[in-house]
Formats: structure tokens, C-alpha cells, sequence
């Protein structure tokens, strides 16, 4: 975890000069919306998801991820980011492997949903922050999916074409 934060302290320290156009505001929901578009990460329409929480899909280096903006204020401000994904293939993992995973495997939170299917999310605040800044991000959480899913791979959860 010191590793990421540590990459991510650096990359903020150095954005003015990475910088690509105005800074990110995820406070500003429908305006974030439009960035990520730009950015690339064809998102699709934003929906309101109860507790006053708005989310949609993105595509992270060709994954689907889940998007949600919470801490909203009339579905337009808000102040936190949260990816998430959940692979609806593994079912039941046993919770040692999730307990060693949320260890390993930095920066996601590793968990299993209420249908029993392992997912992981990772949380900001983004205020601020560049593109490039925000691209490390997702590119960081996409690495950590990928290991994560290594990981199951390696335990036996999953078997490929089931």
C-alpha cells in the first residue's frame, strides 16, 4: 500500500508538469461524466443507484469496471469515487483466500458480494487530480484485477470455460 500511495504522492507532485487540460473535479458528476469520455473510458449513462449514489460502466484497459460516485448531494456533487468489479464465475471463495488477498494485493479492498461473488473496489477523493493522475489510478486498480485474478487462477477457484 506505501508503494501506491507513494507512486500516486509523486505523480500528484509532479501533475503541473503532466498536466492535460483542467484538473478533474469528481464533485462535478455530470462534468466528470464528459472527462471520462474524453479520456477514453466510454462510459456509459449514469444512473442513480439509491442512498444518493450515482454509477455507471467504464472499460479499464479493455475490463469492464463499475463506477460509483457517492456522498452525493442532488446527484450532482459528490464526493467520493469508488471502481468496483465483481466476477460473477467465482462464487464462495473460501474467506482465508480473501482475508490473504486484501493483504497482498494492494490497493484494492477484496470482498464478496451478497450472491457469494468475489469483487474487490478501491475509493477517492478526486479533486483536482490530472488526467495522467487519474489514468495511473484506474491503470493501478486494472493491475491489481488482473493479479487478483491470477491469484484465483492459482488457487483452483476458477477453471477456465466454465
Amino acid at each position: 500500500m506505501i508503494r501506491s500511495l507513494t507512486l500516486l504522492a509523486l505523480l500528484t507532485i509532479a501533475s503541473p508538469a503532466l498536466a492535460q487540460g483542467r484538473p478533474l473535479e469528481g464533485g462535478d458528476v455530470p462534468a466528470f461524466s464528459l472527462r471520462l469520455g474524453e479520456m477514453g473510458f466510454k462510459p456509459g449513462v449514469m444512473q442513480p443507484l439509491g442512498n444518493g449514489s450515482l454509477g455507471t460502466t467504464i472499460m479499464v484497459d479493455g475490463d469492464p469496471m463499475q463506477i460509483v460516485f457517492s456522498e452525493c448531494e442532488g446527484f450532482e456533487t459528490c464526493d467520493y469515487l469508488t471502481l468496483s468489479a465483481t466476477f460473477s464465475e467465482i462464487v464462495n471463495p473460501p474467506a482465508a483466500f480473501v482475508a490473504r488477498e486484501n493483504v497482498r494485493i494492494d490497493p484494492i479492498k477484496v470482498w464478496v458480494d451478497q450472491q457469494q461473488h468475489l469483487g474487490f473496489s478501491a475509493t477517492a477523493v478526486v479533486q483536482g487530480w490530472s488526467e495522467i493522475n487519474f489514468i495511473t489510478w484506474t491503470r493501478l486498480i486494472s493491475a491489481s484485477r488482473r493479479q487478483l485474478m491470477r491469484d484465483v487462477i492459482e488457487a483452483g477457484l476458477h477453471k477456465p470455460g466454465k
